[in-house]
């Protein structure tokens, strides 16, 4: 069975859209800022795939690259 996983794209691309995730999250502040970017200093989605022992089998890009949608077997 496949699954579809959609998260932040790691790292975060350059130029305004990375940026504009980045402060979003920033201004949320706590939890929901130390989560994303404990995260991202992880390894972002091929991290999160690995702990889960999932393999990635096709990536697609969405939001000017912030975000990753990974199908997943």
């Amino acid at each position: 069975m496949r699954n579809r996983i959609a998260d932040y794209n790691c790292p975060l691309p350059a130029g305004f859209s990375g940026a504009l995730a980045y402060t979003i999250e920033r201004l949320a502040r706590g939890d929901h800022y130390r989560n994303p970017m404990n995260y991202m200093s992880r390894g972002g989605m091929k991290w999160f795939t690995d702990s889960a022992g999932l393999g990635i089998s096709s990536v697609s890009f969405r939001g000017n690259g912030v975000f990753m949608v990974a199908e997943c077997e």
